[in-house]
């Protein structure tokens, strides 16, 4: 997590700590500030993340089958994906069907990626609070 961005992407009211604001000044949705920095911040958490997690665990990343990239924007997932060195058909994107959803957005991409078993799939997210986070998964039999 990157504290100094806390208040980069975020949800004004709501919650516990302003339940009762006022719904139609719109403070109960998402908002983004400085659009270009965070695509930037996020598209190098997510590969640095994802680089720190592999070297951690000796796998060399052309063993990545697929990359399930937090769905964000079209424009971020190719990047993520180029920097990384995956292919752009082994690259998951689900974000036309879907739309940015947000914290659900690398879970609805993971169900939907056609790995055979013994693949290995590469998962990396940011969100809020400059947070970001990888995870390797290998595709069992179904």
């Amino acid at each position: 997590a990157a504290g100094a961005v806390a208040d980069a992407i975020a949800i004004p009211a709501g919650g516990s700590r302003r339940p009762g604001a006022d719904a139609a000044a719109g403070e109960h949705y998402i908002r983004m500030k400085e659009g270009p920095a965070l695509f930037l911040l996020g598209v190098e958490a997510m590969v640095g993340c994802g680089r720190r997690l592999l070297l951690a665990l000796g796998v060399d990343a052309a063993r990545v089958g697929w990359l399930v990239p937090h769905q964000a924007n079209t424009l971020m997932i190719k990047e993520i994906g180029r920097q990384l060195g995956v292919a752009p058909d082994r690259v998951v994107e689900t974000l036309a069907d879907t739309g940015n959803v947000s914290g659900a957005s690398a879970g609805i991409a993971l169900a939907a990626t056609p790995a055979a078993a013994g693949e290995l799939g590469l998962v990396v997210a940011a969100g809020g609070g400059g947070f970001a986070a990888a995870a390797l998964l290998e595709a069992v039999a179904p």
